[in-house]
């Protein structure tokens, strides 16, 4: 029975040995391969509990023996040997959770390290790419100026010439407008004349055939009331032929005498009326013809006065066409002068858009050649401070080269500090530099030197504690630490105990910069080399331009 608890015991023990060595070996190897993890950890509290949850099989299978062997001093031994190793157990794996808890911390440490390390590069990517976009923005807002300048300038130009079009198109109206107004008014006024005049003409000529027809008028009641005598005296004479002949038989001889004397009277009558007849007649005929005369005369005047007025009317038009000609003369003059001027307005026009456009091509011309010589003197300052840059590079890779090195400064754990510090302040130059100068070879430097500038930075860290010896799982992070440069610098660096460089879990100080060194120091030649590529370029360039 003692034989069967015995053997129940120590394959328990056995069993909890086990599980905790096996737990342990999965934890580990997942440290030694792995990356850091969250899972670890848990696997780690897993096993944790299960070990508990052993002792707790443990605490109940104690009194379950104590029960079915009775209380006797073997069995006291057993269930204190089962607790122990109860608490053995359970001891290991607060151990090994420790030892998790730490390696887990240092893998988040590592990791935090990394993503700042890549937040860095991050920043550093675009601090690069915000200063090519300044770069570009302020190129394209240089352009934008220059052609709003442009812009700007045509646009007055052409509101000058639309004003002075405007204003010549104006003057022509005007000037036309007051052409047709005074025409329009000599006309109205020519009309105005004309029609007085014809009216008085009318008028003239209706009052001298009212006249002229009174005269008539008159003549002809002369004439009838002449006629009207002649006739009666006429039928008198008849009357007394008449009587004579009725009376000739019966007074034929006193009446002979009587006949007689009445021939006679009536002769010296006749003689008397004819004569009278005759003077009244001549009176008539000389007031006839001193009214034909006056008539004439008059006549004559009116139309002395009709062609003074005629010749008047003729003169004056004569004068207003005279006037009108040497009007449309002015007038053909002033068109002429207008024309003349609007042509020189032109010309001048013309010359001032000639002279505004030479002096935009002068402009533009000497815009140009500050341009080029502004690209010159930046291409001159860059070369000069690419090859400033060129004999930095030369003295930085003589002055930190680690062959010949005194010993005393190799055997300084603390001369590391003072080689990153000077690489530090070393890219930082030659990162301003190539800034202003050449971006391309700027990333071509970032490329390089990237990961000597991160080991460089994560060194820095450790300046304040002076530390001589560094995890080599850390620095096996950075390539430059697991290429064959690194192993072979690694191999020929080894500790006095010769222990291989896989199986070491830190570096000294001496072997990080010899590695540092040695990558530096091939690096560093090849990018002068390119420094020399671009420097003899632009001085081909500008020997080219020069020719």
């Amino acid at each position: 029975m003692i034989l069967t608890q015995l053997v129940m015991l120590l394959l328990f023990i056995f069993l909890l040995l086990v599980v905790t060595g096996i737990i342990v070996w999965l934890t580990s190897g997942d440290e030694r391969e792995g990356p850091p993890v969250e899972t670890e950890f848990d696997t780690a509290i897993k096993g944790l509990i299960a070990i508990v949850i052993a002792a707790l099989l443990i605490g109940i299978v104690a009194p379950v023996v104590i029960l079915w062997n009775g209380f006797s001093g073997l069995t006291v031994l057993v269930v204190l040997a089962i607790v122990l190793a109860a608490f053995f157990v359970v001891s290991i794996a607060g151990v090994v959770l420790i030892m998790l808890t730490a390696f887990r911390k240092q893998r988040r440490s590592q990791v935090s390290e990394r993503e700042a390390k890549h937040e860095r590069e991050e920043e550093l990517a675009a601090e690069r790419r915000e200063q090519e976009i300044a770069l570009a923005d302020t190129a394209r807002k240089q352009e934008e100026k220059l052609a709003e300048e442009k812009r700007a300038q045509e646009r007055l130009l052409a509101k000058e010439q639309r004003e002075r079009e405007e204003a010549l198109i104006h003057e022509i109206r005007e000037q036309e407008e007051k052409r047709r107004i005074r025409e329009e008014t000599m006309a109205d006024k020519k009309w105005e004349r004309e029609k007085t005049l014809a009216a008085e003409q009318r008028e003239r000529e209706e009052a001298f055939i009212r006249e002229q027809r009174e005269w008539e008028k008159m003549r002809h009641q002369r004439e009838n009331l002449l006629i009207e005598e002649m006739r009666e005296l006429e039928e008198k004479r008849r009357e007394q032929a008449k009587l004579i002949a009725e009376e000739q038989s019966d007074w034929q001889a006193a009446l002979i005498a009587e006949i007689r004397v009445n021939e006679t009277t009536n002769r010296e009558q006749a003689e008397r009326l004819a004569k009278e007849k005759w003077e009244q007649a001549s009176v008539w005929a000389d007031e006839q013809r001193e009214r034909e005369e006056a008539f004439a005369h008059e006549q004559r005047t009116w139309e002395k006065m009709r062609r003074e007025r005629e010749e008047a009317l003729i003169q004056a038009i004569h004068s207003w066409q005279e006037k009108q000609h040497e009007r449309e003369e002015a007038q053909l003059k002033q068109a002429e002068t207008d024309a003349r001027e609007r042509l020189e307005l032109e010309q001048a026009l013309l010359e001032l858009e000639e002279v505004q456009t030479a002096e935009q091509r002068e402009r533009e011309a000497a815009a140009e050649k500050e341009k080029q010589e502004w690209e010159a003197e930046q291409a001159l300052l860059k070369r000069l401070k690419l090859k400033n840059l060129y004999r930095q590079l030369h003295n930085h890779y003589h002055d930190n080269n680690l062959f010949g090195l005194p010993p005393e400064k190799a055997a300084n754990p603390q001369f590391i500090y003072v080689y990153v510090r000077e690489f530090l302040a070393f890219h930082d130059l030659v990162y301003t530099t190539l800034e202003q100068t050449d971006i391309r070879l700027l990333e071509r430097f970032q490329a390089e030197f990237a990961e000597e500038f991160n080991v460089c930075t994560y060194l820095m860290r450790f300046e304040n504690l002076q530390l001589d010896k560094f995890y080599a799982s850390v620095l096996d992070y950075y390539p430059i630490f697991q290429d064959d440069l690194a192993e072979r610098m690694l191999t020929s660096e080894s500790t006095e105990d010769d222990v291989p460089v896989e199986e070491q879990k830190v570096y000294s100080a001496l072997q990080v910069l010899w590695v540092l060194e040695a990558h530096v120091s091939q690096k560093i030649p090849v990018f002068m080399e390119e420094v020399q590529q671009v420097i003899s370029r632009m001085e081909r360039a500008e020997k080219n331009e020069k020719d």
